[in-house]
């Protein structure tokens, strides 16, 4: 079955997290990636296999930092390593 998600009747959000919770892991192919989103979805996250790939160029040490922090300490909020547009 098909369903559109028009955040009016079906949201996004709803979708994802009814999905996760019935996957053991998470591919994410995308342009722009925001931690606000990914915070959004933390909880249904939590012990997922996740692999994201974002843009053409990643950067390896921002990487390596994010998931440094990501395992040390996995209550911190992700939202310091969002974008800031000014």
């Amino acid at each position: 079955m098909i369903s559109i998600i028009d955040n009016r009747e079906t949201n996004m959000i709803d979708s994802l997290r009814d999905a996760l919770n019935q996957s053991d892991s998470v591919d994410i192919r995308t342009t722009f990636f925001y931690f606000s989103g990914f915070n959004a979805l933390a909880k249904e996250l939590k012990n997922k296999k996740i692999y994201i790939l974002v843009g053409i160029i990643i950067d390896e040490k921002e990487v390596k930092e994010l998931y440094a922090t990501i395992k040390n300490n996995p209550e911190e909020s992700l939202e310091s390593y969002a974008v800031r547009r000014s």
